[in-house]
């Protein structure tokens, strides 16, 4: 018994979208890491210099944003992929 050719490409767009997510899963655990240093990092400068710099702060915001989208993309509330297949959030 033959299978329709949209069941094929319904069951190809299953496991494209499960490997999207095991790479995105990957990005995001690497994605809290990295927040957590920036965390560290945000915390000592303010505790030693008493300002932080706007690259910092420009960084945590496309960071937040990076987050927010893995997220949105792993939860299925939005389709676009994220980086590194789309461009980086950048904040301006």
């Amino acid at each position: 018994m033959e299978v329709p050719i949209n069941k094929e490409r319904e069951a190809e767009s299953g496991w494209t979208r499960a490997a999207y997510i095991l790479l995105f899963l990957i990005m995001l655990k690497f994605s809290i890491i990295a927040f957590v240093i920036v965390v560290i990092i945000h915390f000592a400068l303010t505790l030693f210099q008493k300002e932080e710099t706007d690259g910092l702060k420009k960084f945590k915001a496309e960071l937040t944003e990076y987050i927010f989208e893995l997220i949105n993309f792993l939860i299925g509330k939005n389709e676009i992929k994220p980086f590194p297949i789309s461009e980086w959030p950048s904040k301006e």
